[in-house]
């Protein structure tokens, strides 16, 4: 490993590279009669913040799909991804996040 390349977990014997991936999370940006979809968040981080709908990304299902069942489970919305606001990453933080803009269709 360079020196400069962060440490790596590396098998002695076959040289396999196990990688410290980050997560993926999804975000959902959705609005009733003008009033942005917030809710106040039950654990840490951030536990009794106000945040938009959210969380990972579960192994087999796509960012989208995220998005759509994140919503449902936590404000009992059914939604439609519009369109991608942005990603977002911060150094040292092992979480890469997705966010959409959505229209609601139901709920």
């Amino acid at each position: 490993i360079k020196s400069t390349e962060p440490g790596r977990l590396v098998c002695s014997r076959c040289g396999y590279v196990f990688y410290l991936d980050p997560k993926v999370a999804v975000g959902t940006i959705g609005a009733i009669d003008g009033k942005i979809i917030l809710l106040k968040r039950g654990i840490e981080p951030a536990y009794g913040r106000w945040v938009f709908p959210g969380g990972y990304v579960d192994r087999g299902e796509t960012a989208e799909e995220a998005g759509i069942r994140e919503t449902k489970e936590e404000v009992n919305l059914d939604v439609k991804i519009e369109n991608l606001l942005d990603v977002y990453s911060y150094s040292g933080r092992p979480v890469i996040i997705i966010v959409y803009a959505v229209s609601i269709t139901g709920g």
